[in-house]
């Protein structure tokens, strides 16, 4: 049975810490809640795409034959048997693992505002996980449906070099170009991490024109303008913030995000969702807000993976019916609404503190009909713009 998502990414087991008081270095403080739980971008999206979206989804992800490993992969399967009575042939991540390693741990410790610090302690697996996975990869490609999609996220190994671990990304973009070439046209989702934005832009512009969307962070994406800055490449010009003291403003964030010329979304956490769509002289930006599905916002953990998940979910639906070419603004503010949905739903559903499916969460998310209409913004920076000075507070 062809599957119809590669999901390639992080898991690991994480402890999620919270705390109601300002954070402040060389201080002792108190926490107001500790939970332990299965995790990590890629188990995430894999877990929301299969428990929501019912699809089929072929995991990759560097895990271990430990407890640790042991709990991710018990998780999936909770995902994979709440909506299949007779579910495929198992697809164990851990063949991508060798022998003898340990699965990773990350610690986050979440803010009384919802601001996150992740702390992460890769585990043994990491150590030749890449070189594993590009060969597994290539023979997943196979079982890939004609219309998929392949979601790349953390590719690293602990012992490469940045430069390193970006090729392995690279490498994994062209293999499915390849196979696109040959007998489908999978849509390519990439997920950008911190890792990989530390490069300047000019290493992996050739990358993104094999892709169909990105998507990333405010932070990471300011994080990628001060990486360019002291490139001195034409490329990395064009990106060059003209400021001295080298601030990242919203609007430059705006601008370089808009300058790439690849669909992009950008997550907001409980703030929504933006997204950028078009050719440079139609350009179009949109944000989609939160909204209020019958809980309180409980957990904005995973909100950044659920709106990938949700994303890919309506993106399948639309490339089985045209082209992933065919992607305009009509198409990405249904999949931005989608995608917005499943993350406010990971976000309000009871007991933050489980493995998905929690009790209480929905089997299926198909209809958006509670979201709120997306609200376009002008690629104007005019300060005296009312819209546009409340879109650049999203950002802030």
């Amino acid at each position: 049975m062809p599957y119809d998502v590669i999901v390639v990414g992080g898991a690991n087991r994480e402890t999620i810490i919270r705390h109601s008081v300002h954070f402040q270095v060389g201080t002792a403080m108190r926490a107001t809640d500790a939970t332990t739980r299965a995790g990590g971008g890629g188990l995430n999206q894999a877990a929301c795409l299969m428990h929501f979206g019912k699809r089929l989804v072929f995991p990759l992800l560097p895990l271990a034959h430990d407890p640790r490993g042991e709990e991710c992969l018990a998780s999936l399967d909770r995902c994979r048997t709440s909506y299949m009575l007779h579910k495929p042939p198992a697809v164990d991540p851990r063949t991508v693992a060798g022998p003898d390693k340990t699965t990773g741990e990350s610690f986050v410790i979440v803010g009384r505002t919802g601001t996150r610090t992740i702390i992460s302690v890769p585990g043994s697996v990491s150590e030749d996980y890449a070189e594993r996975l590009l060969p597994r990869f290539s023979a997943a490609l196979t079982d890939l449906a004609r219309h998929g999609c392949v979601s790349i996220g953390h590719v690293i190994d602990t012992h490469d070099s940045p430069s390193a671990s970006l090729d392995k990304t690279k490498q994994i973009v062209r293999a499915t170009r390849e196979i696109s070439d040959r007998q489908s046209r999978p849509v390519v989702h990439w997920n950008m991490r911190s890792a990989q934005v530390s490069h300047p832009i000019c290493q992996w512009t050739d990358t993104v024109g094999m892709v169909d969307c990105i998507q990333l962070t405010c932070q990471n994406a300011r994080a990628l303008i001060r990486a360019s800055q002291h490139c001195g490449c034409n490329i990395c010009d064009s990106f060059r913030v003209p400021h001295r003291q080298m601030e990242v403003t919203a609007q430059d964030v705006v601008r370089v995000v808009a300058a790439m010329g690849v669909p992009t979304i950008i997550s907001l956490g409980l703030r929504g969702s933006l997204g950028i769509v078009g050719p440079s002289s139609e350009r179009v930006i949109m944000h989609v807000p939160s909204a209020y599905l019958g809980n309180d916002f409980v957990d904005a953990v995973r909100a950044g993976d659920a709106l990938a998940a949700g994303f890919i979910h309506a993106r399948l639906d639309q490339v089985r019916r045209t082209s992933p070419a065919d992607f305009g603004p009509d198409e990405m503010e249904r999949a931005l609404r989608v995608g917005t949905y499943w993350a406010m739903a990971a976000c309000q559903a009871p007991d933050p503190g489980h493995d998905w499916p929690r009790d209480g969460m929905p089997t299926s998310l198909e209809t958006t009909h509670s979201m709120p209409d997306a609200r376009l913004f002008p690629l104007d920076f005019d300060v005296s713009n009312e819209d546009l000075r409340f879109f650049l507070r999203l950002l802030d």
